[in-house]
């Protein structure tokens, strides 16, 4: 029978999920520190980046020792000069036979996104642009809950401690949330924003492989989309443990003790208890296959429950393929 869910047993659960989300963060930076250099730019765009003639120039003193890298809509010309004027085409990013669908993803994406009555960008990119994101950052995911109450409404920012945003540093949500903000905005930087973002959607992307390898190291990544910023995705990776954000009157209770308006999910120690092990059902699967005798009366080679929906504001990833029965 499952235990009441009373403020006691929260502080506890909340005591449970940050030691187990800082675990988990620690490992998702060390995978990420390994599949960093085929998370860069360079990586992803190839030979559509080149170094930028004047870096340096006018740099302010916070940004020294950033690589600015010039993006070509189209590569050069044999001969001809690098900086020449490009067709309306670009970031074919990745080699091989993936690179037209990766350019036509991100140009139609762009040109949505910019064109939004949100962005109000030109959907047409004029060089020199401008590439400077090359480190890798996270940040937990955080979304807004609006809860009713006997005054009207209250909204909390929900922070779900074990998925992370993952952008390019100096690119994180809460300076995309002040561009959309400020009127007098410079639309050079909000271009910059929504074309790092497309950048890393798609070095994360399942055309890459990069997203399979996540998703086999128990670290899936999904597009996620949040009303404030639009139709941009951002790139959300999670874990094979899930969060629950408790009923409302707990909230309410917990904002009113700590005096603000957030709040963070907690594990779902069931969930954790009943972790499966992909790599082995899909051994014992094929080993069914083969010779059932073999394995033992009762052995459990059940494919595994299904997981719950994810919210609403996250997209879906294609699933990897397993193995037929």
């Amino acid at each position: 029978m499952t235990e009441p869910l009373t403020t006691r047993r929260l502080v506890a659960l909340r005591k449970v999920t940050r030691v187990v989300a800082d675990a988990l963060r620690t490992t998702l930076l060390e995978h990420l520190g390994t599949l960093a250099p085929l998370l860069h730019p360079d990586a992803v765009l190839g030979e559509f980046l080149e170094s930028d003639p004047q870096a340096g120039r006018g740099v302010r003193d916070g940004e020294k020792g950033v690589q600015v890298r010039l993006l070509r809509l189209n590569p050069a010309p044999a001969g001809g000069s690098p900086h020449a004027a490009a067709k309306p085409a670009f970031l074919p990013a990745m080699a091989g036979g993936r690179s037209k669908q990766v350019n036509r993803e991100i140009q139609d994406l762009y040109a949505s996104i910019a064109s939004s009555k949100l962005y109000g960008l030109s959907p047409q990119l004029v060089p020199p642009i401008q590439i400077t994101g090359s480190g890798i950052e996270l940040l937990p995911f955080e979304y807004d809950h609006v809860i009713k109450t006997p005054q009207g409404t209250k909204t909390v920012s929900v922070t779900s401690p074990l998925k992370w945003v993952v952008y390019y540093a100096g690119f994180p949500p809460a300076r995309l949330r002040e561009l959309l903000g400020d009127r007098n905005r410079s639309s050079h930087a909000l271009q910059s924003f929504v074309l790092h973002s497309l950048i890393m959607r798609a070095a994360t992307s399942p055309s890459t492989g990069i997203g399979e390898f996540l998703e086999a190291l128990r670290f899936p990544a999904a597009a996620c989309e949040l009303p404030e910023f639009g139709d941009l995705p951002l790139t959300v990776i999670s874990t094979a443990v899930s969060t629950f954000r408790p009923p409302d009157s707990l909230i309410l209770e917990s904002t009113e003790i700590s005096g603000r308006n957030a709040f963070e999910e907690v594990i779902q120690t069931d969930a954790l208890l009943s972790l499966h092990d992909p790599l082995k059902h899909e051994l014992l699967w094929l080993v069914e296959d083969t010779a059932p005798e073999l394995l033992e009366p009762g052995e459990d080679v059940k494919p595994e429950p299904p997981a719950p929906p994810p919210p609403a504001e996250t997209r879906k990833t294609a699933a990897r393929p397993r193995a037929k029965r």
